[in-house]
């Protein structure tokens, strides 16, 4: 693909709240009253306030949810993908009401067993990618069907962690491949470029994670349980590499340390897990900063939180959830939600609370 892109790479000094020095290669820094801040915080919470809390509420049997594994907001719409207990995309209006499910549970058209992920792309379509076959079911934001693309159509592409866009492109990061793991798709989702990233491979038998976000028209990458965050243009070339000195971290797991595990030993996996934070996700908040998620099986959240030019300005940063489960970052929205809340537990009629967080330093234009 013949995409020019231009780029002006400065090296420059910048002091980092943590005791670590990086180089800056991107001209694009984080605003310096939002360093401080984050500098600050001993908790992720302090970077936050909350914006809005919806219940999200029980209308019949297909509107119930056993758990919220990828979600998509707006100020008028709810997309949630519960992948594991019910297998199902459900969408709600902006006061919890239940409207519709996505598709169906079955191998038609528009049906899916293994949801895994949902978008919603900058022309308001609809994508559900489906495990198990792997295909992309492709709906409008009204629940009309657009089209089913089977896996044999674009072989490989279909096992993404998350899709992100730029411009007219979607990107898409497939772990677990030694083959080309960043793939550019047009608006009919042909595919136009590929390239390797320079990430270690995931061993797919064994895990999931890694993933990308686009920040200022550059795909950030993260590897699959491997915390070394990479910077390209959408040509594939690197532009810059960092988090390197996480790799020598006993308390992050990577690659290294499941390299020699079989697969389906799951107790020694979890012997493995237990007390390692896992690189999973990489977020871009705002157009801000740029963090990738440690998650312990315990339920807890650690996250490092990156300026734009790929400097690390806090590593380790805890995030105490009480209740809540962390769901995912998405624009200037941090999204948990909880399904034991005491305000809930005895409610027959509310499923989940949904608790939509933004960063502190959007408070004044929101009050």
């Amino acid at each position: 693909m013949k995409l020019t892109h231009f780029i002006i790479i400065t090296i420059f000094m910048f002091s980092n709240c943590t005791d670590k020095k990086y180089e800056n290669t991107i001209n694009i820094s984080t605003d310096h009253n939002i360093f401080k801040i984050i500098c600050e915080a001993d908790d992720f919470r302090d970077l936050l306030f909350l914006y809005n809390k919806i219940m999200l509420k029980i209308d019949n049997e297909i509107s119930i949810f056993g758990q919220i594994d990828d979600i998509y907001y707006n100020e008028n719409h709810i997309l949630i993908l519960d992948s594991k207990i019910g297998k199902k995309v459900l969408k709600f209006d902006a006061s919890g009401n239940f409207e519709c499910m996505f598709g169906g549970i079955g191998d038609g058209p528009g049906e899916y067993r293994h949801p895994i992920t949902i978008y919603v792309s900058n022309h308001n379509k609809v994508l559900i990618l489906n495990n198990n076959p792997p295909d992309l079911h492709v709906f409008s934001f009204d629940n009309i069907l657009i089209e089913t693309i089977p896996s044999h159509r674009f072989p490989g592409i279909f096992d993404p962690q998350n899709i992100d866009e730029i411009d007219d492109y979607y990107v898409c990061y497939v772990p677990g491949r030694n083959g080309k793991r960043i793939r550019i798709l047009d608006n009919d989702f042909r595919i136009v470029d590929s390239f390797l990233s320079d990430e270690p491979a995931q061993r797919k038998a064994k895990l999931g994670g890694g993933g990308i976000c686009v920040i200022n028209n550059y795909i950030w990458v993260v590897g699959a349980y491997n915390p070394i965050v990479s910077i390209y243009d959408i040509a594939g070339n690197m532009i810059h590499q960092t988090g390197l000195h996480l790799l020598n971290n006993p308390k992050i797991l990577n690659n290294d340390d499941i390299k020699d595990l079989d697969k389906g030993d799951y107790r020694e996996l979890l012997s493995i897990l237990d007390n390692k934070n896992i690189t999973t996700k990489i977020m871009n908040l705002d157009d801000q900063i740029v963090i990738t998620g440690d998650f312990v099986y315990s339920n807890s959240y650690h996250f490092d939180i990156y300026d734009k030019n790929g400097k690390l300005i806090y590593n380790q940063l805890p995030f105490k959830t009480n209740n809540e489960k962390f769901i995912k970052v998405q624009d200037d929205y941090i999204l948990t939600y909880s399904i034991d809340d005491p305000e809930i537990v005895d409610n027959d009629e509310i499923n989940a609370i949904l608790y939509i967080y933004k960063p502190i330093w959007k408070r004044n234009s929101e009050t």
